[in-house]
C-alpha cells in the first residue's frame, strides 16, 4: 500500500511540478491524525481486553460449575452478573469503534480538502499545462 501511495505521488509530481509544495502539508496532516489516534486507540484495545477477560473467566467457570449453579438456584444471580460483564464489554467495545470511526472520519475530511485543493490548482493552472 506505501508503494502504491508512493507511485501516485510520483506520477502527480512528474505531471504537475506544482504539487510537490503539497505533498509536506499532507504528509504533516496525516502524521499528526495518525499520531493522535493511535494513542487513544492502543488505551481502548487495552480497555476492550480487560473489559474482555472477566466474560470469559466468567464462562470458563460456568461451564465447569453448571452442575454447582444449578444445584443451588443460583442461575438468576450467574445471570445477572454475566449481563453486568457484557454491558461493560459492549460499551467498551463501541469506544474503540468510536475511536476508528473518528480517525476514518479525520481521514476522509483530509482526503477532501486534498481534492479540493488539487482540483482548484489545476483549474488555476489550466492555461499554462496540456
Amino acid at each position: 500500500m506505501a508503494y502504491q501511495g508512493m507511485s501516485v505521488i510520483i506520477v502527480v509530481c512528474m505531471t504537475n511540478w506544482y504539487m510537490i509544495a503539497i505533498i509536506p502539508f499532507i504528509v504533516a496532516i496525516i502524521y499528526y491524525l495518525f499520531k493522535m489516534t493511535i494513542k487513544a486507540f492502543r488505551e481502548t484495545t487495552r480497555i476492550f481486553n480487560v473489559t474482555n477477560s472477566p466474560i470469559l473467566n466468567s464462562l470458563n467457570e460456568s461451564i465447569s460449575g453448571g452442575s454447582t449453579i444449578r444445584a443451588y438456584g443460583k442461575q438468576q444471580e450467574f445471570i445477572e452478573i454475566n449481563d453486568k460483564y457484557l454491558d461493560r464489554g459492549i460499551l467498551s467495545g463501541q469506544v474503540l469503534l468510536g475511536t476508528w470511526c473518528w480517525y476514518s472520519v479525520r481521514m476522509d475530511c483530509t482526503t477532501i480538502i486534498i481534492m479540493a485543493v488539487s482540483a482548484t490548482v489545476v483549474i488555476l493552472f489550466r492555461e499554462t499545462e496540456d
